[in-house]
């Protein structure tokens, strides 16, 4: 999807950008639950934390389509480790 036909302030995509950024770190930490647990066998729990990662995968690719193309959050938290000490 093209985000050509919306325009996001500057001061909105600030905020956007930490709520994609919690998601991506949500997707995150579910994914490796999930795969903890499908590891140990246990698959209706896995399904649950899968379940949770699509749901947090959906928002993110949402509102990735906010966002200047190739502005994503994996990038945004690629910067962020670089930037921190």
């Amino acid at each position: 999807m093209s985000n050509s036909y919306l325009i996001v302030p500057a001061e909105t995509l600030v905020q956007l950008r930490a709520l994609r950024l919690w998601h991506w770190r949500e997707l995150l930490d579910n994914r490796a639950k999930a795969n903890y647990f499908r590891k140990d066998g246990q698959e209706e729990i896995t399904k649950l934390f899968d379940d949770a990662a699509n749901v947090h995968l959906a928002a993110v690719q949402t509102l990735n389509d906010l966002f200047p193309m190739g502005e994503t959050a994996e990038s945004d938290a690629q910067r962020e480790k670089e930037l921190k000490p």
